[in-house]
């Protein structure tokens, strides 16, 4: 099996390595940004609920109830190929090279080639001007994931690019931070 690049819960002082993920230990939600870094999205594959090892030692986290995505990546190759708004260069950089060196490290860090039944609850959120994750892209992600029956939100913010959370305290940082709050209030 291909050992992909280093995930940031691999590298020392982050957690305790591959076997013993961190990243939602003691999160009863799991949220990420950016299409350059680690994707909350991939706890689609590797945890849904019925599925999950929880409660069978220690190295088995309890999955989480939600998923969190803010302008998430949704199919990494297709980033490499469209190479708009620098999305090859990060495509390369989170795979550490191309579609053609490295396949199933693409496949494996795009939601869209595992989309099931039985996801957890999941959340994205997309500025209506981002050029890297487009918000016609973050749709369609969410219309298949409803398509199998998983509860999803997509929300789509005006006069918002890429990142639109970084600047603290702006118009979109308020409001993405109100529909985050929202969605982690709503009862399931």
């Amino acid at each position: 099996m291909e050992q992909g690049p280093p995930r940031p819960h691999d590298r020392p002082g982050l957690g305790p390595g591959p076997r013993r993920p961190v990243r939602h230990r003691h999160l009863p939600h799991l949220a990420g940004r950016h299409v350059g870094g680690w994707h909350p999205r991939h706890e689609h594959r590797v945890s849904p609920p019925e599925r999950h090892p929880a409660g069978r030692g220690r190295d088995h986290p309890q999955a989480p109830s939600s998923v969190v995505g803010f302008y998430p990546g949704t199919d990494v190759n297709h980033m490499w190929k469209d190479d708009i708004a620098g999305t090859r260069e990060a495509a390369e950089l989170f795979t550490g090279g191309t579609p053609a060196q490295y396949p199933e490290r693409y496949r494996e860090v795009s939601p869209t080639t595992d989309v099931q039944r039985g996801l957890q609850r999941t959340l994205l959120v997309v500025g209506d001007r981002d050029r890297s994750a487009r918000p016609e892209t973050i749709k369609h992600f969410g219309a298949s994931l409803r398509a199998e029956g998983v509860d999803t939100t997509v929300k789509e913010l005006p006069f918002a690019e890429h990142a639109f959370d970084d600047a603290y305290g702006s118009l979109t940082s308020q409001t993405s931070r109100q529909i985050l709050l929202d969605f982690l209030s709503k009862d399931t």
